[in-house]
């Protein structure tokens, strides 16, 4: 009544939890060799990525029709700035990020949005 069943093969399950894996890992971004994967880990290139700041400031974005969008800039860098905001609307290829206490007002491109989050690059 309360038999155990025969546990399966050691092969049988170590294959499978190998195809699991490997259908779970994501694909190689094409900017690293395999020489770097295999010293380190995943390296991006020097000039990718500023360094970045954590903030939480109130800001806003103009988008292209003069439109006002209230946001939280998230964090900030030389370069960039990731936002978020609470109406979930595309936004345009290029917006005005302004923040009047960092003395922020700057031309950007939005490099990729996703559910209210949004990360921009300065022009």
């Amino acid at each position: 009544m309360f038999k155990k069943s025969a546990p399966a093969p050691k092969n049988v399950l170590a294959d499978r939890i190998r195809r699991v894996t490997e259908a779970a890992s994501p694909p190689t971004p094409s900017w690293f060799t395999e020489q770097q994967q295999v010293d380190s880990g995943p390296i991006r290139p020097e000039s990718a990525r500023a360094p970045r700041q954590a903030v939480y400031r109130h800001g806003v974005i103009v988008l292209g029709g003069g439109e006002r969008l209230s946001v939280a800039i998230r964090n900030l860098s030389a370069t960039g700035a990731r936002i978020e905001f609470h109406i979930h609307i595309p936004l345009p290829r290029e917006v005005v990020v302004a923040e009047p206490t960092l003395k922020l007002r700057r031309r950007a491109r939005v490099v990729w949005q996703i559910e209210g989050a949004a990360g921009l690059e300065f022009i």
